[in-house]
């Protein structure tokens, strides 16, 4: 299998036809990331009215070259460097237990967090 090759945060979200294609679940996904572009404090405070209002998360796969790929990671975030942030525990909004390439994330989904 070829190695797919970085694809920066910015440059995924700024691709104009792969939005006009995607669904619900990747445009949420979307939105939660652009949020994280702006300055920290509005950052914050616009994710934490988002998860409030919503009363969702966005989830995707990651195809990481030592499973299946099967596995459901929250995303908590992206920095400026191009990754995104992954975390395993879905109940835990910082940090992250892997900086992933963009272009190897998949199956997006809207977690409902409101149990």
């Amino acid at each position: 299998m070829s190695e797919i090759p970085m694809l920066h945060v910015d440059d995924w979200l700024d691709n104009s036809m792969a939005v006009v294609k995607a669904d619900n679940n990747e445009l949420f996904a979307r939105m939660f990331l652009e949020l994280f572009r702006m300055k920290a404090t509005q950052s914050n405070a616009y994710i934490n009215l988002l998860v409030e209002l919503t009363g969702k998360i966005p989830t995707c796969k990651y195809i990481d070259g030592h499973d299946s790929g099967e596995q459901v990671y929250r995303i908590t975030g992206c920095s400026r460097f191009g990754d995104v942030w992954l975390r395993i525990d879905h109940n835990s909004a910082n940090g992250y237990d892997i900086r992933a390439n963009i272009a190897k994330c998949h199956s997006w989904e809207m977690l409902d967090v409101r149990r």
